[in-house]
This record gives structure tokens, C-alpha cells and sequence, in this order.
């Protein structure tokens, strides 16, 4: 949070949680399932609550349920546990797919252990070299559930005790033998490619939500302008799940269902402390495939007349349609950059790799005759000067700071630090060369100087 966004956050009530449901046509029940057991495990973003709310609006039936990301897999046991008729059950995940393993072949055999730092440590050495009694052990010993390395031991205490996380995991393990998915570890994109899913199928999308790192995803794992124009042209049934988001709203329309939420996570940027954020879901269930949105948007150059004093003739609306046109084909040449490196430059430079192991030239002096080498790529993804002003001039901002006084014209030795601390932040930006945050922070330092001002 922005120093003197802070300082205006002193003494502001808490809001109160706003709870909304909005429910497709083709979705009969108006209320979540009934509560059903189920097992869950913690995770970062895990869905163990909000589960049974999602399960609502998926089909009962079909032929494949994808859980494209699914983390610990709270929102597929809550479906299998519903007893949702699927012919195929398809767990994916990078980073958990050997706990979904372990569950699969351990499950029913491992003992837990009490909650202490010494195993906790024993277990995340023992976790490097996959042993199933420590990847089982991950959601009970690791902080929010998350991986050992993200997030340090979490504290003895909770409702649930080592008995009862027992029982979930051979609820678990029966679950899986019974409907028997498959565990794949595969990137989003590489699953739905191998997977092929149809208009009988269904596919849940709880990716890294933006602006949030929780510590066992990074949010640049998943580009959302991919994910919108990939789900916008997609044939089989979707659910995603994510925060209030300006680009989904844009893609997608209002979510069915929304519910503010306190941040629990150490790990989300920019909070300053917990911070309440929207969880929305979206989805494209109950639409008439037929009239379902696909994305065709056609890369073209800059219009050469497009210089500054273009943008001054233009009336307000003509002003917003450029903005917005600019947007979609920044979107649709990101996308168009995302699929050349997927569908040729990676498979090229696989075969090259292969074809010139052990060879003169090798492989590494046939790149740099081409010019192109790991220096080349980090510039395609280098974000410039002229994007962080982009961000800087669409930055809110901040609401009016509340001063504490002691004294008719004293301030508070707390407020002037802050102080001090905003024009450490501006000095910092004119040494790093960045004159347009430097302007905006020092004349938001002078107006609310003047503003408090006796």
C-alpha cells in the first residue's frame, strides 16, 4: 500500500462482508449442494470453502473434468464426493501432481505425526527427494498448506488434529481408487493440447490470481490475456475463478457469483497488512455453444499519423475507442507472441538441440550465428520506461491522508516519518531515472502538506 494511502487508512471502519449470487439459466438448484463430507486439504488459494458453491454450477455429468490447476484438488474431491458422473477424471498440476501420487499409493498407510519444528525439518529434507510420508504430511505441516520452502512451519492448534487430518487422507485415497483419475503434470496449455476437451467435457480454472505471489505459484505463471482469448474461444464448459479483475470483466461480463474476501496470505503484494479483495466466478456453463464469443483479432502496425498532438483534436469517445482498440492489439500481439515461441521456437530449438549434440558447429555456436541467444529472449519480456509510466499515470490516487496532531501546530513524530519516507521514495525515483514518478510523488508530498497545513 502507498505510504500516504496508509496514512488516510488510519481509523477506516471495516467494511462489512458483501455476499452476491447470480445463477445461469441452465443451473437448477438456487442454493450450493448440500454440505456433503468431503475431504479437503489447505493450500494457497485452496477452494476448500468456496468448493461447494462451485461444484453448483458445474454439470452433472460428462465425459471429462478437468482440474486444469488444481492445487491440493479441493474442488475435484467436493465433485467426486457429490458423486458428479464423469467418465474421466484428470488431476493437473506442476507443482503437486507427486502429492496427488502419494495420496493415490500412500494414503491409507501413513501415520501423522504431532505439529513441532523438528518435523517439520526432518520432513521438508526428506520432502527434496519426493518421500510420499513427507509430501502427504505438506498441507499439515507447512504454513497455509503451502510447499516447505514457501512459507516456514505453521503452529500447533486448529480444529484439526492429527486423527482427524488421518481421516481425511484415507477418505482421500478411497476417493481416488474409487473413481481412479488421472495425474498429470503438465502447463495449462500442454494439458488442454493433449487432453483435447469437447463440448462434453469441463474444464476448472484456479490459476495464480494477478498481483498476488502466495509462494508455491508465481502470478506470471499463467498470462491472462492468453487465458482469455484460450477460454473466449473454447467449445467445451469452463468455471475460472478469480479476484474482481478490470480484463476478465471486459472478457467475460459480470461474474455469476461474487463474495468479499479478507487476504489470509503473507505473500500478496502491496497490502500493507490483510486486505479484503472480490472473489468472483465466471463461466461459460448454460450458454448456447453456438453463441459462445471466439477471439479473431488481427495484429497491424501503428498508424503513422499517431503522434502527440493526434490525441488532442480527438472527441472524449473517439479518445476511449483508441484506448480501448490499443489495448486489444497489445493483447492480440502478446497472444500472437505466446503462440510463436510455444508452436515453433520451442520445438525448433528442441530439435536443433538434438540434432547438433555432439557436433561442430554445436548447438550453442549455430544460435549465436543466427544471433540469438538467453540475453535475446529476457529483451522480448524487458519492460521499458514507457510501460512504467503507462502504469504510473493509470495508478489511483491516494484519498486524503488523516493526520494525528499533538498540539495546535505540532505534528505527531509517527506522521512525520512518514513523511520522510514518501521523500526517500522520491529521491530514490530521480536517482533510478524515473522522472515522471518522481513529479507525481513530489507533488502529492506539496498538496498533502498544503492540505494539512495550520
Amino acid at each position: 500500500m502507498h505510504l500516504l494511502a496508509a496514512m488516510a487508512a488510519r481509523g477506516k471502519c471495516e467494511e462489512k462482508t458483501a455476499l452476491r449470487h447470480k445463477r445461469p439459466a441452465a443451473c437448477s438448484q438456487d442454493k450450493p449442494s448440500p454440505k456433503k463430507e468431503a475431504p479437503t486439504f489447505r493450500y494457497e488459494g485452496a477452494k476448500a470453502l468456496l468448493a461447494p458453491t462451485i461444484v453448483a454450477y458445474i454439470p452433472k455429468r460428462g465425459r471429462k473434468f478437468i482440474d486444469l490447476l488444481a492445487g491440493r484438488g479441493n474442488v475435484t474431491f467436493r465433485a467426486m464426493a457429490e458423486d458428479l458422473e464423469y467418465e474421466e477424471w484428470i488431476l493437473n498440476d506442476l507443482n503437486t501432481a507427486p502429492f496427488f501420487r502419494a495420496l493415490r499409493d500412500h494414503g491409507d498407510q501413513v501415520t501423522v505425526p504431532q505439529k513441532s519444528k523438528q518435523e517439520f525439518l526432518r520432513l521438508a529434507e526428506l520432502a527434496k527427494q519426493e518421500d510420499p510420508e513427507a509430501l502427504l504430511m505438506e498441507p499439515w505441516l507447512a504454513f497455509n498448506g503451502g510447499s516447505y520452502d514457501s512459507g516456514g512451519s505453521t503452529s500447533s492448534g486448529g480444529r484439526r488434529t492429527p486423527e482427524s487430518y488421518q481421516r481425511n487422507l484415507r477418505a482421500t485415497h478411497k476417493l481416488i481408487h474409487q473413481k481412479n483419475p488421472r495425474i498429470t503434470s503438465l502447463d495449462w496449455r500442454d494439458c488442454l493440447e493433449a487432453e483435447q476437451p469437447g463440448p462434453d467435457d469441463f474444464v476448472f480454472v484456479d490459476g495464480p490470481y494477478i498481483g498476488c505471489n502466495v509462494g508455491a505459484y508465481s502470478p506470471e505463471s499463467i498470462s491472462p490475456c492468453e487465458l482469455v482469448e484460450f477460454l473466449k474461444s473454447a467449445t467445451f464448459n469452463w468455471i475460472l475463478t478469480e479476484y474482481r479483475q478490470p480484463i476478465y470483466l471486459e472478457a467475460f461480463g459480470a461474474p455469476i457469483f461474487e463474495k468479499a474476501v479478507r487476504l489470509r496470505t503473507p505473500y500478496c503484494a502491496n497490502t500493507g497488512g490483510q486486505e479484503r479483495r472480490i472473489e468472483c466466478i465466471w463461466t461459460n456453463v448454460g450458454k448456447d455453444p453456438a453463441k459462445r464469443d471466439s477471439v479473431t483479432v488481427q495484429v497491424k502496425p501503428v498508424p503513422p499519423d499517431r503522434k502527440d498532438t493526434y490525441y488532442c483534436d480527438l472527441q472524449l469517445d473517439e479518445l476511449l475507442d483508441e484506448i480501448k482498440q490499443c489495448a486489444i492489439a497489445i493483447t492480440a500481439a502478446r497472444n500472437q507472441m505466446s503462440a510463436e515461441m510455444r508452436k515453433r521456437l520451442l520445438p525448433a530449438l528442441l530439435e536443433l538441440k538434438k540434432r547438433t549434440y555432439r557436433k561442430r558447429p554445436g548447438f550453442y555456436d549455430t544460435l549465436r550465428a543466427v544471433n540469438l541467444n538467453p540475453d535475446t529472449v529476457r529483451q522480448w519480456f524487458y519492460r521499458g520506461r514507457t510501460a512504467d509510466e503507462i502504469i504510473e499515470v493509470m495508478e489511483e490516487e491516494p484519498t486524503k491522508p488523516v493526520v494525528v496532531r499533538r498540539g495546535p501546530c505540532r505534528e505527531s513524530s509517527d506522521v512525520r516519518d512518514l513523511y520522510i519516507e514518501h521523500l526517500e521514495k522520491v529521491v530514490k525515483a530521480v536517482l533510478a531515472n524515473k522522472i515522471t514518478l518522481a513529479k507525481r510523488l513530489a507533488t502529492e508530498y506539496l498538496r498533502v502538506r498544503e492540505e494539512n497545513r495550520v
